[in-house]
C-alpha cells in the first residue's frame, strides 16, 4: 500500500513568498514614481510670481529680488510676461525687465527707478562713486580692476539704464541717477547700443556708445545729469 505524500505548509511557502516579493516590488515602484514628482516639482519649470501693477491691463511679475551689495537696499526686478507654467529665465517674457524697484530694508521705502513700466530696460549699471571700475556687462554688479575680495568692492552710488523708446526696440535712451537722491535724467536720446561704461572719476561716468551708425567715447557727470564730452571714434 502506497503512502501519499502529506502536504502541509512548508508546501505553501514558495506561494507565499512569490506574494510578498510582489508587494515589496509594489511599494519600490510607488516610492521611485512619488521621487520621480518631487524633484520635478523642485527643479521643473517654475511658475513666475504674478503681481498687480500700477497699471492694471499690463501683466507684470516679479523676476527676482536680490540684496544690492554694499548698501541697504534691496534690487526688485519687475518683467513683463506670462504666469503660465513653463517660463523660465531664458523665455521672452521674463527677460522683457519693465522696472527695477529699491526697497529699503530698514524703513520699507520704495523706489522706482523708471516713471512707469511702458518701456523696456534693455541694461542696467549700478556704479560706485570711485575710479578705475567698470561694468562688464549689462545687468552685472560692478568690478573692481585691481585683484581683491568681495569686501573691498566699493558700495553703488548711481545707475543707469538704458531704455527703449516708446514704439522703437532698436532705438535706446540713457537714464542715470544716483542712489542717493530721486533726481534722475536722459543724458543721451537715440542710441543704437553701449558697448562699455567705466567710472572715469568719483563722479563722471565714461562710456563707448553708437549712435547713427557712429562710434563716440563720452564723458557723462552723473549728478549734473549731463554730457561734458563726446568725440567720435574714426573706424
Amino acid at each position: 500500500m502506497s503512502v501519499e505524500p502529506t502536504v502541509g505548509s512548508s508546501g505553501n511557502r514558495p506561494h507565499w513568498l512569490v506574494w510578498l516579493f510582489a508587494i515589496v516590488g509594489l511599494f519600490g515602484i510607488l516610492a521611485f514614481i512619488l521621487l520621480a514628482v518631487t524633484i520635478m516639482g523642485t527643479w521643473g519649470p517654475r511658475r513666475p510670481a504674478r503681481v498687480v501693477a500700477e497699471t492694471p491691463a499690463r501683466n507684470v511679475t516679479v523676476r527676482q529680488a536680490s540684496p544690492l551689495p554694499g548698501t541697504n537696499l534691496v534690487r526688485i526686478d519687475i518683467a513683463a510676461g506670462s504666469d503660465r507654467p513653463g517660463y523660465g529665465s531664458l523665455s521672452r517674457g521674463l527677460d522683457d525687465l519693465r522696472n527695477i524697484l529699491l526697497l529699503d530694508r530698514t524703513s520699507g521705502d520704495v523706489r522706482r527707478l523708471l516713471p512707469d513700466n511702458n518701456r523696456r530696460i534693455a541694461a542696467s549699471y549700478f556704479l560706485p562713486a570711485r575710479a578705475d571700475v567698470t561694468a562688464p556687462s549689462p545687468g552685472e554688479l560692478i568690478t573692481v580692476r585691481e585683484e581683491g575680495s568681495e569686501e573691498d568692492m566699493p558700495p553703488p552710488a548711481y545707475f543707469a539704464l538704458l531704455v527703449t523708446q516708446p514704439n522703437q526696440e532698436d532705438r535706446f535712451d540713457l537714464l542715470v541717477g544716483t542712489l542717493a537722491g530721486p533726481e534722475t535724467g536722459y543724458v543721451m536720446q537715440g542710441l543704437e547700443g553701449i558697448d562699455s561704461v567705466w567710472m572715469q572719476s568719483p563722479t563722471r561716468a565714461g562710456l563707448v556708445v553708437r549712435e547713427r551708425m557712429n562710434l563716440y567715447y563720452r564723458i557723462v557727470d552723473i549728478p549734473a545729469r549731463r554730457v561734458i564730452l563726446s568725440r567720435r571714434i574714426a573706424i
